[in-house]
């Protein structure tokens, strides 16, 4: 995949986003140690813009993918190990840490929900980061490009239509250039070692739900409830198949008042009632959180007619008293 052919600035100009998507370069940065000043401005420019199909450019014939991925969603289980990452990782980085990496991905959200990309180009796009920078070092001023790239190639492997790189470059306040990009781009895919058709969180949510036979509000809340995790770097220690199967059984939980967890999903998703409550009381605390906290894209995009309001859904917090 190396650099991107398919990328020229011929295909079509980039879209306009007033004020563009920015914590960009030394705000970003500055933004890290504050924490919330570059997500502001993002929020500003977010909330003020049109929403923001990025489609522009056809790919060719997608035979080879739709066949990969066929594959891993048969094989799944046995490739969900290579999808996990170290959940102590951060600590051989040097200049970035956890918060960091979750102001990034709540950025990413923003994006992601504003150029109305498949959802799995989101959970993609948060995979192929941590595999990144669990085996590659990176400056603080580098990590936006980190994402964006990232994002990028999710993109390639999941969508039809591809963003330009001069649109990730505008949302990134152009704090980057297209060859800085690119370079990105075959740094991280030579690291990964071309492996993207690995299963993420949302492989199993699609499968677990349909043995749930989830109706929307159920497939909604949880949806909104796995996106809060793939903010916070302490959730990296759960395998993607159990996270996928606590939110749904948080989910359960929240919409019924009680605990819910059928013979059939435990079947389908291997997993006990028992084995999902750690998981299932600390995705209530994020639940409970989820709109006062400094990251909240989750939370303002489950709060929209488009995702049924899920986010006002009052948590389970029976899940955590003492006794449950």
């Amino acid at each position: 995949m190396g650099g991107s052919n398919e990328n020229f600035p011929g295909v079509m100009r980039p879209s306009t986003i007033r004020g563009g998507l920015k914590p960009g370069g030394g705000n970003f940065t500055a933004g890290v140690g504050n924490n919330r000043r570059a997500l502001s401005t993002i929020n500003r420019n977010i909330i003020g813009a049109p929403p923001h199909p990025c489609a522009v450019h056809k790919r060719g014939v997608l035979t080879e993918k739709v066949t990969a991925q066929l594959a891993v969603r048969e094989h799944h289980p046995s490739l969900e190990s290579l999808s996990c990452v170290r959940p102590n990782y951060m600590s051989q980085q040097f200049d970035i840490n956890e918060r960091m990496r979750g102001i990034l991905i709540d950025w990413l959200i923003e994006v992601h929900y504003k150029f109305e990309l498949m959802d799995e180009t989101l959970y993609l796009t948060i995979n192929l980061i941590d595999r990144f920078l669990a085996v590659q070092s990176v400056i603080r001023k580098k990590l936006q490009l980190v994402g964006v790239t990232a994002m990028l190639l999710a993109c390639k492997y999941e969508e039809v239509s591809v963003p330009v790189v001069d649109d990730l470059i505008l949302i990134s306040d152009k704090a980057y250039c297209r060859k800085e990009v690119l370079d990105m781009e075959k740094l991280m895919i030579n690291t990964l070692q071309f492996n993207l058709s690995l299963p993420t969180p949302y492989v199993f949510m699609r499968r677990f739900l349909k043995a749930a036979q989830s109706d929307k509000r159920l497939e909604l809340l949880s949806f909104f409830i796995i996106e809060l995790c793939l903010v916070e770097y302490e959730m990296l220690r759960f395998p993607p198949s159990l996270l996928a199967a606590a939110a749904i059984f948080t989910a359960h939980c929240t919409l019924s008042g009680s605990k819910q967890w059928s013979k059939t999903c435990e079947r389908h998703a291997n997993y006990s009632e028992n084995q999902l409550m750690e998981c299932a009381k600390l995705m209530v605390s994020l639940h409970q959180k989820a709109g006062t906290g400094k990251l909240t894209s989750v939370y303002k995009k489950y709060n929209t007619s488009k995702y049924g309001y899920a986010a006002r859904t009052e948590p389970a917090v029976f899940l955590i008293d003492e006794g449950c």
